[in-house]
């Protein structure tokens, strides 16, 4: 006996304009809810567990699921990375240049620190908002220039390959006003790098073990960010102990983990 074909909305992003739970829906899924009342739609699919809560107050629907976008393979999680080859006060940033990810606060951040410690760099990695004719990205090269930071800030553009950055860095900062997964924190974890990003939907809260791993500080605090960075500066074995624990945080995000969550809704679906 033949089903109907089960449809499931998988959300790419924030389902809100502004990546807070209730702000305005965008507008590609405000159908959403019509949807899911015709029986047009079965369920949602979101990257994160914050997120299918969160849809599933505002589309008022008990079929919304959190499973993760992406991976990481045995390989990546058990490969040895010496804390040694971390390069003492490397910062790095993998985002785009774009405004929502507010690299003011970092470049602010790092031109502060490198006062009092002239050894601190940032790399950026991360394409230009050529849609916007690079409208930011122009805005933050001038922000360094002003700055006089050009020997220490340095915008790399995108990379295929980010191991080798990942794995000499102190530290990566996100600074984004929302996510809809921040999967460079995983990656970054996966290597064995800490991460200080804001607390933000979403994402960062789901793959950091907070004060394990990585810092999470309250959303655009950028005294708090500054302060953070600074204090990983001064007390290198904070800095061990998160790239220590790392990998073992990134744990849940192995290939037989997130299959599990996905085999576990297809059969639930073929009860039906």
């Amino acid at each position: 006996m033949k089903k109907p074909a089960r449809r499931y909305q998988v959300f790419h992003s924030s389902f809100t304009d502004d990546g807070q739970s209730n702000g305005p829906i965008s507008a590609i899924y405000q159908p959403i809810a019509t949807m899911l009342a015709k029986g047009q739609l079965s369920g949602l699919i979101s990257a994160t567990q914050r997120e299918a809560q969160d849809a599933a107050k505002r589309f008022q629907t008990n079929q919304s699921y959190g499973i993760p976008v992406t991976y990481l393979t045995s390989a990546e999680l058990t490969k040895e990375i010496p804390v040694s080859q971390r390069q003492a006060g490397k910062f790095i940033a993998v985002v785009r240049l774009s405004k929502i990810k507010q690299l003011d606060h970092i470049i602010n951040a790092i031109v502060r620190l490198h006062q009092e410690f002239p050894q601190v760099t940032l790399d950026i990695y991360g394409y230009s908002d050529s849609w916007n004719k690079n409208q930011t990205a122009n805005a933050l090269k001038s922000l360094v220039k002003e700055n006089n930071a050009e020997s220490y800030i340095n915008f790399v553009g995108y990379c295929d390959d980010l191991s080798a950055a990942y794995e000499h860095a102190q530290a990566e900062i996100l600074m984004s006003y929302y996510e809809g997964f921040a999967m460079a924190v995983l990656e970054a974890q996966g290597h064995g790098c800490p991460v200080v990003s804001y607390d933000i939907n979403y994402g960062p809260a789901d793959i950091i073990d907070d004060q394990q791993s990585g810092k999470l500080i309250p959303p655009n605090d950028q005294e708090a960010l500054y302060q953070q960075l600074r204090k990983l500066l001064a007390a290198p074995d904070l800095v061990k102990k998160y790239a220590h624990h790392a990998q073992k945080a990134a744990q849940k995000y192995r290939f037989d983990h997130v299959a599990q969550k996905w085999q576990k809704l297809i059969s639930n679906i073929e009860k039906e």
